[in-house]
Protein backbone atom coordinates (compact mmCIF):
# COMPACT_ATOMS: atom_id res chain seq x y z
CA UNK A 1 0.00 0.00 0.00
CA UNK A 2 1.36 3.38 -0.77
CA UNK A 3 0.90 6.84 1.23
CA UNK A 4 -0.07 10.41 -0.99
CA UNK A 5 1.12 13.15 1.27
CA UNK A 6 0.47 16.42 -0.22
CA UNK A 7 1.52 19.93 0.64
CA UNK A 8 4.21 21.36 3.86
CA UNK A 9 1.71 21.05 7.52
CA UNK A 10 1.60 17.76 5.21
CA UNK A 11 -1.80 17.19 4.67
CA UNK A 12 -2.93 12.90 3.85
CA UNK A 13 -5.60 12.72 1.75
CA UNK A 14 -6.77 9.44 1.21
CA UNK A 15 -8.22 7.24 4.28
CA UNK A 16 -10.68 4.52 2.72
CA UNK A 17 -8.39 2.29 2.69
CA UNK A 18 -5.25 3.05 4.89
CA UNK A 19 -4.31 2.20 8.34
CA UNK A 20 -2.75 3.95 11.19
CA UNK A 21 -0.57 1.42 13.14
CA UNK A 22 -2.61 -0.28 15.79
CA UNK A 23 -0.98 -0.15 19.37
CA UNK A 24 -2.43 -3.15 20.60
CA UNK A 25 -5.38 -2.15 22.47
CA UNK A 26 -9.05 -0.36 22.12
CA UNK A 27 -9.13 0.10 25.71
CA UNK A 28 -7.67 0.61 28.51
CA UNK A 29 -9.73 -0.57 31.70
CA UNK A 30 -7.17 0.50 34.15
CA UNK A 31 -6.61 4.08 33.06
CA UNK A 32 -3.10 3.32 32.76
CA UNK A 33 -0.57 5.28 30.77
CA UNK A 34 0.16 3.76 27.39
CA UNK A 35 3.76 3.27 26.44
CA UNK A 36 5.46 2.21 23.33
CA UNK A 37 9.07 2.14 22.01
CA UNK A 38 10.40 3.65 18.48
CA UNK A 39 13.78 2.55 17.17
CA UNK A 40 15.52 4.13 14.77
CA UNK A 41 19.12 2.53 13.15
CA UNK A 42 21.63 4.88 11.25
CA UNK A 43 23.71 3.17 8.85
CA UNK A 44 26.75 4.28 7.17
CA UNK A 45 24.98 4.29 3.72
CA UNK A 46 21.95 2.47 1.78
CA UNK A 47 23.82 0.20 -0.74
CA UNK A 48 26.51 -2.00 -0.23
CA UNK A 49 28.48 -5.16 -1.82
CA UNK A 50 29.49 -8.48 -0.77
CA UNK A 51 32.18 -8.20 1.51
CA UNK A 52 31.02 -4.91 2.89
CA UNK A 53 30.35 -4.10 6.72
CA UNK A 54 27.06 -2.60 7.59
CA UNK A 55 28.05 -0.20 10.36
CA UNK A 56 24.81 1.49 12.08
CA UNK A 57 24.25 2.94 15.40
CA UNK A 58 21.24 2.56 17.07
CA UNK A 59 18.31 5.28 18.63
CA UNK A 60 16.05 3.82 20.90
CA UNK A 61 13.19 6.98 21.66
CA UNK A 62 9.86 7.29 23.61
CA UNK A 63 6.88 6.69 21.18
CA UNK A 64 5.49 9.80 21.98
CA UNK A 65 8.01 12.00 23.16
CA UNK A 66 10.69 11.05 20.63
CA UNK A 67 13.24 11.22 23.46
CA UNK A 68 15.51 8.69 24.05
CA UNK A 69 14.76 5.88 26.77
CA UNK A 70 15.88 3.79 29.40
CA UNK A 71 12.95 1.61 29.18
CA UNK A 72 14.81 -1.52 27.20
CA UNK A 73 18.74 -2.51 27.45
CA UNK A 74 18.59 -4.91 24.79
CA UNK A 75 18.01 -4.71 21.11
CA UNK A 76 17.89 -7.22 18.75
CA UNK A 77 19.17 -6.66 15.06
CA UNK A 78 18.10 -8.91 12.04
CA UNK A 79 19.53 -8.45 8.13
CA UNK A 80 16.93 -10.72 6.32
CA UNK A 81 16.53 -11.05 2.07
CA UNK A 82 13.27 -9.90 0.42
CA UNK A 83 10.82 -12.05 -1.14
CA UNK A 84 8.26 -14.66 0.00
CA UNK A 85 10.15 -16.63 1.77
CA UNK A 86 12.63 -14.06 3.80
CA UNK A 87 15.85 -16.13 4.85
CA UNK A 88 17.62 -15.00 7.73
CA UNK A 89 21.36 -13.69 6.86
CA UNK A 90 22.80 -12.02 9.94
CA UNK A 91 21.50 -11.29 13.46
CA UNK A 92 22.50 -9.45 16.68
CA UNK A 93 21.77 -8.38 20.17
CA UNK A 94 23.25 -5.02 20.99
CA UNK A 95 23.24 -3.58 24.23
CA UNK A 96 21.44 -0.36 24.87
CA UNK A 97 22.39 2.51 27.03
CA UNK A 98 20.49 5.30 27.38
CA UNK A 99 18.91 4.63 24.43
CA UNK A 100 21.67 4.42 22.25
CA UNK A 101 23.59 1.24 20.67
CA UNK A 102 26.37 0.81 18.42
CA UNK A 103 26.72 -2.35 15.69
CA UNK A 104 27.58 -4.33 12.62
CA UNK A 105 26.92 -6.91 10.31
CA UNK A 106 30.26 -8.28 7.68
CA UNK A 107 28.42 -9.25 4.15
CA UNK A 108 29.33 -12.47 3.18
CA UNK A 109 31.08 -12.57 -0.16
CA UNK A 110 28.36 -15.22 -1.18
CA UNK A 111 25.49 -12.65 -0.82
CA UNK A 112 22.99 -12.87 -3.63
CA UNK A 113 22.67 -9.28 -5.16
CA UNK A 114 19.69 -7.52 -4.37
CA UNK A 115 17.02 -5.84 -1.90
CA UNK A 116 17.87 -7.04 1.47
CA UNK A 117 15.90 -5.53 4.95
CA UNK A 118 17.37 -4.67 7.99
CA UNK A 119 14.44 -5.09 11.02
CA UNK A 120 15.63 -4.24 15.10
CA UNK A 121 13.10 -4.59 17.99
CA UNK A 122 13.11 -5.01 21.84
CA UNK A 123 11.37 -7.24 23.29
CA UNK A 124 8.75 -4.42 24.80
CA UNK A 125 7.38 -4.16 21.06
CA UNK A 126 6.72 -8.04 20.76
CA UNK A 127 3.84 -6.72 22.33
CA UNK A 128 2.53 -5.19 19.82
CA UNK A 129 3.06 -8.00 17.13
CA UNK A 130 5.43 -6.19 14.56
CA UNK A 131 4.01 -2.88 13.99
CA UNK A 132 6.96 -0.76 16.23
CA UNK A 133 9.45 -2.46 14.38
CA UNK A 134 12.25 -0.96 12.39
CA UNK A 135 12.89 -2.03 8.66
CA UNK A 136 14.82 -0.17 6.55
CA UNK A 137 15.66 -1.55 3.04
CA UNK A 138 19.19 -2.22 2.13
CA UNK A 139 20.53 -2.64 -1.17
CA UNK A 140 23.95 -5.06 -1.75
CA UNK A 141 25.38 -5.95 -4.60
CA UNK A 142 27.15 -9.27 -5.43
CA UNK A 143 26.66 -12.48 -7.04
CA UNK A 144 24.02 -12.57 -9.94
CA UNK A 145 20.45 -13.27 -9.22
CA UNK A 146 18.50 -14.99 -11.62
CA UNK A 147 15.11 -14.15 -9.36
CA UNK A 148 15.44 -10.53 -9.81
CA UNK A 149 14.32 -10.87 -13.43
CA UNK A 150 10.90 -12.37 -13.56
CA UNK A 151 8.87 -13.22 -16.44
CA UNK A 152 6.01 -11.86 -14.96
CA UNK A 153 7.53 -8.38 -15.30
CA UNK A 154 6.98 -8.48 -18.82
CA UNK A 155 3.11 -8.21 -18.25
CA UNK A 156 3.80 -5.11 -15.23
CA UNK A 157 2.36 -2.01 -15.73
CA UNK A 158 1.93 1.59 -15.04
CA UNK A 159 -1.00 2.28 -12.95
CA UNK A 160 -3.29 5.14 -11.27
CA UNK A 161 -5.23 4.96 -8.47
CA UNK A 162 -7.79 7.92 -7.00
CA UNK A 163 -8.81 8.37 -3.36
CA UNK A 164 -11.62 10.78 -2.46
CA UNK A 165 -11.32 12.86 0.76
CA UNK A 166 -13.02 11.23 3.82
CA UNK A 167 -13.33 8.23 2.27
CA UNK A 168 -16.41 8.57 -0.10
CA UNK A 169 -18.01 10.52 -2.79
CA UNK A 170 -21.33 11.50 -1.93
CA UNK A 171 -23.74 12.91 -5.11
CA UNK A 172 -24.46 16.40 -5.05
CA UNK A 173 -21.37 17.94 -3.00
CA UNK A 174 -18.00 19.38 -4.27
CA UNK A 175 -14.95 16.91 -2.86
CA UNK A 176 -11.69 16.35 -3.29
CA UNK A 177 -10.01 13.74 -5.05
CA UNK A 178 -6.24 12.33 -4.50
CA UNK A 179 -4.74 10.22 -6.80
CA UNK A 180 -1.30 8.45 -7.58
CA UNK A 181 0.08 7.21 -11.05
CA UNK A 182 3.18 4.76 -10.29
CA UNK A 183 4.95 2.13 -12.26
CA UNK A 184 5.39 -1.36 -12.02
CA UNK A 185 8.19 -0.72 -9.10
CA UNK A 186 6.20 1.95 -7.21
CA UNK A 187 7.37 4.98 -8.20
CA UNK A 188 5.57 8.44 -9.12
CA UNK A 189 5.28 8.55 -12.89
CA UNK A 190 3.53 11.58 -14.30
CA UNK A 191 0.02 11.33 -15.49
CA UNK A 192 -2.62 14.03 -16.85
CA UNK A 193 -6.04 13.56 -17.82
CA UNK A 194 -9.71 14.05 -17.64
CA UNK A 195 -12.55 13.08 -15.89
CA UNK A 196 -15.65 12.21 -17.58
CA UNK A 197 -19.29 10.86 -16.60
CA UNK A 198 -21.43 8.15 -17.77
CA UNK A 199 -23.50 10.93 -20.46
CA UNK A 200 -20.28 12.22 -21.62
CA UNK A 201 -19.80 15.08 -19.81
CA UNK A 202 -16.47 16.38 -18.64
CA UNK A 203 -16.67 16.42 -15.09
CA UNK A 204 -13.04 17.65 -13.75
CA UNK A 205 -9.35 17.74 -15.01
CA UNK A 206 -5.96 16.08 -13.13
CA UNK A 207 -2.00 16.39 -14.18
CA UNK A 208 0.55 14.98 -11.42
CA UNK A 209 2.75 17.18 -9.44
CA UNK A 210 4.93 15.68 -6.77
CA UNK A 211 5.77 12.03 -7.08
CA UNK A 212 2.77 11.25 -9.45
CA UNK A 213 0.59 12.68 -7.12
CA UNK A 214 -2.30 15.22 -7.34
CA UNK A 215 -5.74 16.05 -6.61
CA UNK A 216 -8.87 17.38 -8.19
CA UNK A 217 -12.48 18.55 -7.60
CA UNK A 218 -15.53 16.86 -8.56
CA UNK A 219 -19.37 17.25 -7.51
CA UNK A 220 -20.75 13.79 -8.82
CA UNK A 221 -24.63 13.78 -9.48
CA UNK A 222 -27.17 10.97 -8.72
CA UNK A 223 -27.60 8.30 -11.26
CA UNK A 224 -23.94 9.37 -13.10
CA UNK A 225 -20.94 7.19 -12.54
CA UNK A 226 -17.63 8.51 -13.42
CA UNK A 227 -14.05 7.73 -15.46
CA UNK A 228 -11.05 8.88 -15.63
CA UNK A 229 -8.88 8.49 -19.17
CA UNK A 230 -5.79 10.12 -20.15
CA UNK A 231 -2.04 8.90 -20.44
CA UNK A 232 0.96 8.25 -18.59
CA UNK A 233 4.33 8.73 -19.59
CA UNK A 234 5.62 7.88 -23.06
CA UNK A 235 1.88 8.78 -23.72
CA UNK A 236 0.19 5.14 -22.51
CA UNK A 237 -3.69 5.46 -22.39
CA UNK A 238 -5.45 4.49 -19.21
CA UNK A 239 -9.00 4.46 -18.33
CA UNK A 240 -9.94 3.73 -14.60
CA UNK A 241 -13.39 4.48 -12.90
CA UNK A 242 -13.85 6.31 -10.32
CA UNK A 243 -15.31 4.63 -6.95
CA UNK A 244 -18.63 4.67 -6.54
CA UNK A 245 -20.59 7.71 -5.22
CA UNK A 246 -23.25 7.47 -2.10
CA UNK A 247 -27.04 8.91 -2.05
CA UNK A 248 -27.11 9.55 1.62
CA UNK A 249 -24.29 10.82 3.73
CA UNK A 250 -21.83 13.01 4.92
CA UNK A 251 -18.36 14.84 3.16
CA UNK A 252 -15.20 16.07 5.17
CA UNK A 253 -13.28 18.63 3.32
CA UNK A 254 -9.77 19.27 5.70
CA UNK A 255 -7.64 22.30 4.40
CA UNK A 256 -4.02 22.59 6.51
CA UNK A 257 -1.87 24.99 4.56
CA UNK A 258 -2.19 27.79 6.46
CA UNK A 259 -0.26 26.29 9.48
CA UNK A 260 -1.80 28.75 11.70
CA UNK A 261 -5.41 27.21 11.15
CA UNK A 262 -6.99 23.90 10.15
CA UNK A 263 -10.45 24.38 7.78
CA UNK A 264 -13.04 21.88 8.42
CA UNK A 265 -15.61 21.61 6.49
CA UNK A 266 -18.44 18.78 7.07
CA UNK A 267 -21.05 19.01 4.30
CA UNK A 268 -24.27 16.47 4.29
CA UNK A 269 -26.53 15.39 1.49
CA UNK A 270 -29.90 16.06 0.84
CA UNK A 271 -31.45 13.68 2.69
CA UNK A 272 -28.79 13.03 5.70
CA UNK A 273 -29.88 16.32 6.45
CA UNK A 274 -33.05 15.88 6.22
CA UNK A 275 -33.28 12.68 8.71
CA UNK A 276 -30.68 13.74 11.01
CA UNK A 277 -31.48 17.37 11.36
CA UNK A 278 -30.49 19.19 14.78
CA UNK A 279 -29.03 15.84 15.76
CA UNK A 280 -25.12 15.85 17.17
CA UNK A 281 -22.25 14.84 15.31
CA UNK A 282 -18.78 14.16 17.06
CA UNK A 283 -15.79 15.51 15.54
CA UNK A 284 -12.30 13.73 16.97
CA UNK A 285 -9.16 14.11 16.56
CA UNK A 286 -6.82 11.46 17.53
CA UNK A 287 -2.76 11.00 18.03
CA UNK A 288 -1.40 7.57 18.79
CA UNK A 289 -4.47 6.20 19.37
CA UNK A 290 -5.40 8.60 22.02
CA UNK A 291 -8.05 11.51 21.59
CA UNK A 292 -6.87 14.70 21.89
CA UNK A 293 -8.91 17.39 20.81
CA UNK A 294 -12.65 16.70 20.56
CA UNK A 295 -15.71 18.72 19.27
CA UNK A 296 -20.05 18.07 19.55
CA UNK A 297 -21.40 19.59 16.43
CA UNK A 298 -25.07 20.24 16.32
CA UNK A 299 -26.29 19.35 12.60
CA UNK A 300 -28.59 22.95 11.78
CA UNK A 301 -27.54 23.78 8.13
CA UNK A 302 -26.04 21.29 5.64
CA UNK A 303 -22.59 23.00 5.73
CA UNK A 304 -20.54 23.46 9.11
CA UNK A 305 -17.42 25.07 8.70
CA UNK A 306 -15.01 25.32 11.77
CA UNK A 307 -11.51 27.04 11.55
CA UNK A 308 -9.42 25.38 14.50
CA UNK A 309 -5.95 26.94 16.13
CA UNK A 310 -3.11 24.47 14.32
CA UNK A 311 -1.14 24.78 17.65
CA UNK A 312 -4.11 22.49 19.04
CA UNK A 313 -3.18 19.99 16.82
CA UNK A 314 0.19 17.92 18.30
CA UNK A 315 3.12 16.89 15.89
CA UNK A 316 2.65 14.13 14.05
CA UNK A 317 0.54 11.84 12.39
CA UNK A 318 -3.17 12.90 13.48
CA UNK A 319 -6.39 11.64 12.90
CA UNK A 320 -9.23 13.28 12.36
CA UNK A 321 -12.73 11.03 12.44
CA UNK A 322 -16.87 12.32 11.87
CA UNK A 323 -19.31 10.27 14.00
CA UNK A 324 -22.56 10.74 13.17
CA UNK A 325 -24.98 10.86 16.29
CA UNK A 326 -24.99 7.05 16.94
CA UNK A 327 -21.38 7.05 17.72
CA UNK A 328 -20.92 5.38 13.87
CA UNK A 329 -17.94 6.49 11.62
CA UNK A 330 -18.55 8.76 8.95
CA UNK A 331 -15.43 10.15 7.67
CA UNK A 332 -12.07 10.13 7.91
CA UNK A 333 -8.96 12.03 7.39
CA UNK A 334 -5.10 12.06 8.51
CA UNK A 335 -3.10 15.19 8.78
CA UNK A 336 0.32 15.55 9.33
CA UNK A 337 1.97 18.13 11.62
CA UNK A 338 6.13 18.49 11.79
CA UNK A 339 8.15 18.77 14.30
CA UNK A 340 8.72 22.39 15.33
CA UNK A 341 11.52 20.81 17.38
CA UNK A 342 13.72 19.82 14.73
CA UNK A 343 17.12 21.79 14.27
CA UNK A 344 19.79 22.16 11.53
CA UNK A 345 23.26 21.01 12.62
CA UNK A 346 25.74 23.28 10.86
CA UNK A 347 28.55 20.48 9.29
CA UNK A 348 32.10 22.36 8.66
CA UNK A 349 35.82 20.61 7.82
CA UNK A 350 39.41 22.01 7.88
CA UNK A 351 39.19 22.75 4.00
CA UNK A 352 37.17 22.74 1.24
CA UNK A 353 39.53 20.66 -1.28
CA UNK A 354 41.44 17.41 -0.47
CA UNK A 355 43.97 14.81 -1.80
CA UNK A 356 43.59 11.25 -2.04
CA UNK A 357 43.41 9.44 1.35
CA UNK A 358 44.01 13.52 3.30
CA UNK A 359 42.53 13.02 6.62
CA UNK A 360 39.32 15.02 6.92
CA UNK A 361 38.74 16.55 9.88
CA UNK A 362 34.66 17.37 10.82
CA UNK A 363 32.78 20.12 12.94
CA UNK A 364 29.08 19.75 14.05
CA UNK A 365 27.49 22.21 16.17
CA UNK A 366 24.10 22.47 17.26
CA UNK A 367 22.11 26.47 16.95
CA UNK A 368 22.89 27.97 20.19
CA UNK A 369 23.98 25.96 22.82
CA UNK A 370 22.31 22.88 22.57
CA UNK A 371 23.58 19.52 22.29
CA UNK A 372 22.97 16.32 21.56
CA UNK A 373 24.15 12.92 20.36
CA UNK A 374 24.70 12.62 16.87
CA UNK A 375 26.12 9.92 14.34
CA UNK A 376 27.60 10.90 10.85
CA UNK A 377 28.56 8.63 7.99
CA UNK A 378 30.59 10.24 4.93
CA UNK A 379 29.96 8.60 1.42
CA UNK A 380 30.90 9.44 -1.97
CA UNK A 381 27.42 10.96 -3.64
CA UNK A 382 29.00 10.09 -7.64
CA UNK A 383 28.64 6.15 -6.57
CA UNK A 384 26.42 5.69 -3.40
CA UNK A 385 23.07 7.42 -3.93
CA UNK A 386 21.52 9.39 -1.07
CA UNK A 387 19.15 7.93 1.11
CA UNK A 388 15.74 8.68 1.20
CA UNK A 389 14.84 8.27 4.74
CA UNK A 390 16.00 9.95 8.27
CA UNK A 391 15.40 9.93 11.71
CA UNK A 392 13.85 13.05 11.50
CA UNK A 393 11.13 11.78 8.71
CA UNK A 394 10.96 8.38 10.39
CA UNK A 395 10.36 8.98 13.55
CA UNK A 396 7.99 12.20 12.91
CA UNK A 397 6.15 10.26 9.66
CA UNK A 398 7.03 6.43 8.43
CA UNK A 399 6.87 5.33 11.89
CA UNK A 400 3.07 6.49 12.16
CA UNK A 401 1.99 4.94 8.64
CA UNK A 402 1.42 1.70 7.10
CA UNK A 403 2.75 1.24 3.67
CA UNK A 404 5.28 2.95 1.32
CA UNK A 405 6.38 6.62 1.51
CA UNK A 406 8.39 7.76 -1.40
CA UNK A 407 11.10 9.73 -0.69
CA UNK A 408 10.08 10.59 2.68
CA UNK A 409 12.55 12.83 3.77
CA UNK A 410 11.61 15.25 1.09
CA UNK A 411 8.60 16.20 2.97
CA UNK A 412 11.25 17.96 5.86
CA UNK A 413 13.22 19.74 3.44
CA UNK A 414 12.04 23.79 3.31
CA UNK A 415 13.25 24.26 -0.42
CA UNK A 416 10.38 21.45 -1.52
CA UNK A 417 8.00 22.95 -2.80
CA UNK A 418 5.77 20.77 -2.62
Amino acid sequence: MKTIINKFFNVIIFIATFDVCSYGQTSNPLKLPLFFEKVFLHTDRDYYASGDDIWFKAYLVNGISNKCTESSKNLYVQLFSEGEKPELIASEVISIDSGIGHGDFHLKDSLLSGTYHLRAYTNWMLNFGENFFFDKKIYISGLPNASMVSADDNFKKDEIKFYPEGGSLVNGILSNVAFKAEDASGKGILASGVVLSSAGDTAGVFNSEYLGMGSFSITPQKGLSYYATGHFRNNIPFTVKLPEALDDGLALQIDAQDTSTVLVSITSSDPFFKENKNQTLVFKVLNHSKMVLGYKIQLVKKQIIMHLPGSDFPSGVSDLILYDSNNRPQCERLIFKPCAENQIVNVSSNRKIFAPRDSVRVSLKLPGNNSGNLSLSAIDYNTVPEGVSNIVSYLDLESELKGEIENPAGYFDTLNAY
